[in-house]
């Protein structure tokens, strides 16, 4: 894909009305959080499943900027990194005698 040039000027005009008139911008605050997704609920409602609606791509821009902000406050843990950790803490822990643990089966199936 070939990159457009453009003018600066022009494109600090263009983004200064458009945060302006939205208040659209990178999420920083829980305030800015629940500020984008109640205008991502308005977009969601207006544009629905129109993918060739006008506002869909300010749909998807704003639904980037709200995923973004929840990775940063909420990372999904990685159980393949605790791998090690659980194995080790389990290797610690003091052995069962297989006698003991059958009659703790056997109680419970009663």
């Amino acid at each position: 894909m070939k990159v457009q040039k453009f003018d600066p000027a022009s494109v600090e005009r263009a983004w200064k009305a458009f945060r302006n008139s939205i208040g659209i911008a990178a999420i920083q605050t829980p305030r800015q959080y629940e500020q984008t997704v109640a205008f991502m609920n308005q977009l969601l409602d207006l544009v629905g499943q129109n993918e060739r609606h006008p506002l869909a791509g300010l749909l998807d821009l704003v639904g980037e900027l709200v995923a973004a902000y929840e990775s940063r406050m909420h990372p999904v843990v990685d159980p393949a990194r605790h791998t090690k950790k659980l194995k080790a803490f389990v290797a610690r822990l003091p052995k069962v005698e297989h006698a003991r643990v059958g009659r703790y089966k056997r109680q419970g199936r009663a």
